[in-house]
């Protein structure tokens, strides 16, 4: 009985220790949508630069990254052609939300390549005078 008592003494302090940790983050929530349509933007990538933590957008565009330490962050989103777009200075507060929502625009990409082409032309033989009947 008393082992037992233990144990569940052990388990309380364990989660309470966890929840007490758990307050001590902070999360960073926000949407992805397209500037030139305005639809939400599915599997778009949202990191949390510093903190080294991030996740792929939902169905609706939303996103939620949690267990992220208090502080200052840079937030990134990428999306298949469209532009990186990031945001510096998100403050993240333990036992907060920090809203942070991203428009991207889509990329224009230009490249020029110069292409030289060299060819060979094999020489003609050129006979002056009458030609001879084979």
């Amino acid at each position: 009985m008393r082992l037992l008592t233990l144990c569940s003494l052990l388990v309380v302090l364990a989660l309470s220790a966890v929840s007490a940790a758990a307050q001590d983050r902070g999360s960073v929530s926000g949407k992805v949508s397209d500037k030139r349509s305005g639809h939400a933007l599915a599997f778009a990538s949202v990191t949390v630069v510093e903190a080294k933590r991030g996740v792929l957008t939902d169905s609706e565009g939303q996103f939620l990254i949690s267990g992220v330490a208090p502080g200052s962050y840079e937030v990134r989103v990428q999306f298949s052609r469209l532009q990186v777009e990031s945001r510096a200075a998100v403050v993240v507060v333990g036992g907060k939300k920090a809203s942070v929502n991203f428009t991207l625009e889509e990329q224009v990409v230009t490249t020029t390549k110069q292409v030289e082409v060299t060819a060979e032309r094999r020489l003609v033989e050129a006979r002056q005078g009458p030609r001879s009947a084979p």
